[in-house]
């Protein structure tokens, strides 16, 4: 059974991440409760396995991070994933949705294209270990200047 919870920092210590993303959990691991608290944010659990979480972060009105953390087991709720984003990211009222996902990971940018985001730049030397970022953003109400 695949259900979705309200995030906290100790459903993100839970997740074993995909290989591109067990750096990152170890340098936002002190910072997990302050995320949660911050972002609209849900956890996936299958099976009662928490196997991924994400949520939008607001910057300032209109503006927000997207982020998320994908467990390597994900893979079987990955369409229920999907669609619980879509539906979050059409329904969030801001217009400018940003998320960076590290160049090398693959499947992170294949769901970025997946849910609407188009790439706007690539962040060289973006993560503290040197390695480059993609930059995607998603709009909801574009505004004409």
């Amino acid at each position: 059974m695949i259900e979705f919870k309200p995030c906290t920092g100790d459903h993100l210590r839970l997740i074993t991440p995909q290989d591109d993303q067990v750096y990152d959990q170890i340098i936002h691991r002190d910072s997990f409760d302050e995320v949660s608290n911050n972002s609209f944010a849900l956890s996936c659990w299958a099976d009662g396995v928490c196997v991924g979480a994400g949520g939008l972060r607001p910057i300032w009105t209109g503006r927000a991070i997207a982020w998320a953390l994908l467990g390597y087991n994900s893979g079987p709720a990955l369409v229920a994933i999907t669609k619980k984003l879509r539906f979050v990211l059409a329904t969030w009222p801001g217009n400018r949705i940003e998320m960076t996902v590290r160049e090398s990971f693959a499947p992170g940018c294949r769901l970025a294209l997946v849910l609407g985001f188009e790439r706007e730049a690539r962040l060289l030397s973006f993560f503290p270990d040197g390695s480059t970022a993609l930059l995607y953003a998603r709009f909801n109400h574009l505004m004409r200047e």
